[in-house]
């Protein structure tokens, strides 16, 4: 028979978000931060657990749930995503997806898209229609941070994926926005959900994360993490 200690160890939430700016990541003194990091660790909190959050890349963040590797995480709620896992609950912050062009594009719809190139970091899925556009010029980047540099090279005309976090993370490089970027092409609107592996939705940790949550928005936790994580890098 398996020991009381054994069953808590057993029935700690592997909670993981994506290791990507400005999710999750190590800045220069090479301390975690982002702004899924710290909505990760203060749910965890929140529901009485010792444990911490683990930052994993986006690709092998949705193998670990699908593998079993992982049981929940913070993930933008696409079409791939409601068909793949349980949604728990709205984290309380809404995404604007679409692509972000270089200065000198002008897009004003979709098709818009057929005559320039899209830089696609790894993983990324944001759009049906794009997603499987054989139309469309794609490259593969490794992330937002790399995306915005080859951008900037003129290597890709424009970078697909969350508007606010392309931009983010060209201020983050010391990029202005304003000056780099033209007006995205948007797609959608789309929560930023906690999201569970279906094989454990029915878990106890699974209701206890999701009372957190709920507690923390009604607290007006959320918008302070984001207001604390942002004021950080503005001019």
């Amino acid at each position: 028979m398996m020991s009381i200690r054994a069953l808590a160890a057993d029935e700690l939430p592997r909670l993981v978000t994506i290791e990507q700016i400005p999710y999750s990541f190590m800045d220069e003194k090479g301390k975690k931060d982002g702004y899924q990091y710290l909505i990760a660790d203060a749910i965890l909190r929140q529901a009485g657990y010792k444990a911490k959050s683990k930052m994993v890349p986006l690709k092998r963040l949705v193998y670990s749930l699908q593998g079993g590797a992982a049981d929940c995480g913070l993930l933008a709620g696409t079409p791939y995503v409601k068909e793949h896992f349980a949604m728990i609950e709205p984290v309380g912050i809404n995404l604007t997806i679409g692509v972000v062009p270089r200065r000198d594009i002008i897009l004003t719809e979709y098709k818009d898209l057929h005559k320039i190139k899209v830089g696609v970091g790894t993983g990324v899925r944001v759009d049906d229609r794009f997603d499987h556009d054989p139309l469309v010029t794609k490259m593969e980047t490794k992330d937002y941070a790399s995306g915005v540099l080859v951008l900037q090279r003129r290597r890709v005309d424009g970078l697909v994926g969350v508007v606010g976090s392309i931009k983010y993370s060209a201020l983050k490089q010391g990029l202005n926005p304003d000056v780099l970027f033209g007006e995205p092409l948007v797609f959608s609107q789309m929560p930023m959900m906690l999201i569970c592996a279906k094989s454990v939705a029915d878990k106890p940790f699974v209701k206890r994360l999701k009372s957190a949550l709920v507690s923390l928005k009604a607290k007006g936790e959320i918008q302070k993490i984001l207001d604390g994580f942002y004021q950080s890098v503005r001019p």
